[in-house]
């Protein structure tokens, strides 16, 4: 058997031992404690006895706060981001447009400038039709046709109309 000298010793050196442990425990909590103090808007110092508590119930309130705030902002976000895209595509859809457009217009352009190659020889002059140009807003005119006539002199040209 044990002594009772050794085991009060032995009883003793445990509780000094779980209470050391216990201090460490409870610095680093107090510790951690204020510096999440620090972190709340308005830090005012609290005196109160659940001054502990309290701290710990405003971090809560604090955290639920900037989540609320974060998932407003994220979501203001994405409907900008939604707003830009549907502005980016409306955009590309007006390009797309105008691309059509000057696409048209060369096509015209080009057509207008290869006189159709059927060339009759008459009395020794050159004759080739080519449509006349109109805006596919307004009515065509009556005279839709122009006739070129390479004139027998060098250089010249004669332009007639023609009619619908």
């Amino acid at each position: 058997m044990i002594p009772m000298k050794q085991q009060k010793d032995k009883e003793k050196k445990r509780k000094e031992s779980h209470n050391r442990i216990e201090k460490k425990r409870m610095a680093y909590i107090n510790e951690k404690i204020s510096e999440l103090e620090s972190f709340l808007p308005g830090n005012a110092k609290r005196r109160s006895r659940q001054r502990k508590g309290l701290i710990l119930k405003e971090s809560i309130d604090y955290i639920k706060q900037i989540q609320q705030e974060q998932t407003f902002i994220q979501q203001r976000l994405q409907d900008k981001i939604e707003d830009t895209d549907n502005a980016i595509k409306n955009l590309l859809y007006k390009l797309q447009q105008v691309e059509l457009q000057i696409q048209s217009s060369e096509k015209r352009q080009l057509h207008e400038e290869k006189v159709n190659e059927t060339h009759v020889k008459q009395n020794g002059i050159t004759t080739a039709t080519f449509p006349r140009t109109y805006s596919p807003h307004t009515n065509p005119p009556t005279e839709v046709y122009t006739t070129m006539h390479r004139s027998t002199i060098p250089g010249r040209l004669c332009l007639t109309k023609g009619h619908y």
